[in-house]
């Protein structure tokens, strides 16, 4: 299969000695390597393509990692980073209990999204909670604290 060098835009056959795929870069071996990732982003895709790998196996799907990488690449342009697509694989692999392909990451990202936001809206709130809650009860024991401790003489 022949793809672009992403270094300097010739055609590169990946069943050749000279083609080498590092941190989601198609090249050439004697192309110097730029990484366009930071050293999180890096992390972050194989944290994600190890999903998928892994739900692959779990599952007994075959992967087609050309289209998938296409996949991913589209998402990112489309704003979503590689975090957000690695929710969205684990949301609907949980939703599903089955993994029908990245092409349903793709399909569903932005309803995953949307329950992610609404979780941490759910979190926040709940925290808001717990914190009234323990500033009400730190507030009473505070008090009880300072009662009982007032001299009986000033009682």
């Amino acid at each position: 299969m022949r793809v672009k060098c992403e270094i300097c835009g010739n055609n590169v056959d990946t069943g050749a000695g000279n083609y080498i795929f590092a941190n989601g870069i198609h090249q050439h071996k004697k192309c110097p390597h730029k990484s366009k990732l930071s050293p999180e982003e890096i992390k972050d895709r194989k944290e994600l393509t190890d999903a998928i790998q892994w739900v692959s196996i779990k599952w007994d799907a075959s992967l087609n990692w050309p289209l998938i990488t296409k996949q991913i690449k589209v998402l990112l342009e489309k704003g979503y980073n590689y975090q957000d697509q690695l929710y969205a694989l684990k949301w609907l692999v949980n939703k599903d209990d089955k993994f029908w392909g990245y092409g349903r990451v793709e399909k569903f990202i932005e309803h995953a999204m949307h329950y992610k936001e609404q979780e941490n809206k759910l979190k926040e709130t709940q925290q808001k909670q717990v914190s009234n809650v323990e500033e009400k009860h730190t507030g009473d024991l505070r008090d009880k604290i300072f009662q009982s401790s007032k001299p009986e003489l000033f009682i």
